[in-house]
């Protein structure tokens, strides 16, 4: 028997005395050709390494569009914990200033990696349609004018074959000098702690994106803040992150006990605590999700 390229394995006169002993009366022949084997090898992890290569500029690309985080830390003593679980995320924060008022956004898109940035990017820029040319009317309305063309760029007129890719995000308007605040979210709520106590400020039950036959509302929530006060907004990541002794998700409830626990603390003391509360929790666990808490103190 011979391989491939000549060499030989084995020749009649090599077994005829084996059969003659009774010693074997079977062959089978397993034979792989390590050569052909290698070179596929070899071509899957070239083609690894152009794909890797190539979402990593695209990191490059999706954080040169996200705004610059000093519009942020300019405007309040504030904080940004955002990891994504990919090279690059489906979570995106966004803030501008229109005149006197801060606009603050934490959104979550469908997915995460490559599908959940694609729809990052489309998000960024709608954000930057509905609050570059006038101040805002207000959140919900802005969420409103979101919603409408997110559903047009993506075609989704109630097809059943259509995509219903879209993104949760919860809007925080500041008054700068007022300390008035507007709140709307779609399925994301805000967390405030005002004087020890933590409040919940519950969205409306539709997403970003999605047909729906019916006109979609988006309600608003506006509060007097005062000095002191603290607003969180985060994607869901946090809370649906698997760890802990048992493997189980970190939940809601225990994120609002550790900023009840943390909130004395200044912003960047915070943010340290909120990285090392995930990273114990997470343990040995693979990160399961992007994940994003942004602070903002009055």
């Amino acid at each position: 028997y011979k391989t491939k390229d000549g060499k030989t394995l084995w020749t009649t006169a090599t077994l005829t005395p084996i059969f003659k002993k009774g010693k074997l009366n079977k062959i089978v022949v397993i034979y792989t050709d390590i050569t052909e084997r290698k070179r596929q090898e070899e071509e899957i992890r070239s083609k690894n390494k152009d794909i890797t290569e190539s979402i990593t500029y695209a990191r490059h690309i999706q954080q040169a569009i996200l705004p610059k985080k000093s519009i942020l830390y300019d405007a309040k003593e504030s904080f940004l914990f955002f990891r994504p679980r990919d090279i690059v995320s489906g979570d995106f924060y966004w803030f501008d200033r229109v005149d006197s008022k801060l606009v603050v956004v934490a959104a979550d898109c469908t997915g995460h990696g490559v599908p959940g940035a694609f729809m990052s990017m489309i998000g960024n820029e709608f954000l930057h349609q509905v609050t570059a040319s006038d101040v805002i009317e207000g959140p919900s309305k802005a969420l409103e004018m979101l919603d409408q063309k997110v559903i047009q760029s993506m075609n989704q007129v109630g097809n059943e074959e259509e995509s219903k890719d879209g993104m949760d995000l919860a809007m925080c308007v500041f008054d700068l000098e007022t300390n008035m605040m507007e709140y709307a979210g779609a399925y994301r709520p805000a967390f405030l702690v005002k004087d020890k106590e933590l409040i919940e400020l519950k969205p409306s039950k539709h997403a970003i994106g999605g047909y729906l036959s019916t006109k979609k509302h988006f309600t608003e929530q506006s509060i007097q803040l005062a000095k002191g006060d603290t607003v969180y907004l985060t994607s869901d990541g946090y809370t649906d992150q698997f760890g802990g002794v048992k493997g189980k998700k970190f939940l809601v409830k225990r994120f609002k006990e550790l900023l009840l626990e943390i909130n004395s603390l200044s912003m960047e003391k915070q943010n340290e605590a909120i990285a090392k509360a995930f990273y114990d929790w997470k343990g040995h666990h693979a990160q399961v999700d992007d994940v994003m808490v942004i602070g903002i103190r009055i």
